[in-house]
């Protein structure tokens, strides 16, 4: 989260916040910016406007993040993993597959991030991710911004049929 928020510099602010860690800028205050996520509203999404929604997640936004994580080689290979990785979201409501969900799928990559919520609740969500995962010519690692959610013994098991990006995976 930015420290501060310049609302006179910009005609429109959207800000997204999913994890409620106390930052929250008193600008976000301001009637002008529309918020939406997780965060703000006891664990109940608030979506945007669907061509926001449809937007592919932008990675650049974790650049001021880089000099943490490039202090020592094996924290470089992570970050070059999930920077160069193909970002995107199965699920515009958290329970059912968007119908142009792939369309920001590059099969030429490494690995695939899902930056869906609960890819538990996303309805076929791990036929979607075999497909992705093997429709190319060389391994793509699977892994995911939000820890997936488990609800019994056998949600466990569904969720590692794939390679693992061992530093960017959670349930």
């Amino acid at each position: 989260m930015v420290s501060s928020i310049d609302v006179e510099r910009y005609s429109k602010i959207i800000v997204r916040k999913d994890y409620d860690d106390g930052d929250f800028p008193k600008e976000l205050l301001d009637p002008s910016i529309e918020i939406g996520g997780f965060a703000l509203s006891d664990g109940k999404y608030i979506p945007f406007d669907l061509n926001v929604e449809r937007a592919k997640p932008d990675v650049y936004i974790y650049n001021r993040y880089k000099p943490w994580f490039c202090t020592m080689k094996s924290m470089e290979q992570i970050w070059s993993a999930m920077f160069n990785a193909c970002h995107m979201r199965l699920s515009l409501d958290g329970e059912n597959i968007w119908s142009r969900a792939t369309e920001h799928f590059d099969k030429s990559v490494s690995a695939i991030f899902l930056h869906d919520y609960d890819l538990n609740r996303v309805k076929d969500a791990e036929l979607l991710i075999t497909d992705l995962v093997t429709c190319a010519t060389h391994p793509i690692y699977f892994g995911n911004k939000f820890p997936i959610q488990i609800y019994d013994p056998t949600d466990l098991f569904k969720w590692t049929n794939w390679l693992i990006s061992n530093s960017n995976f959670a349930i």
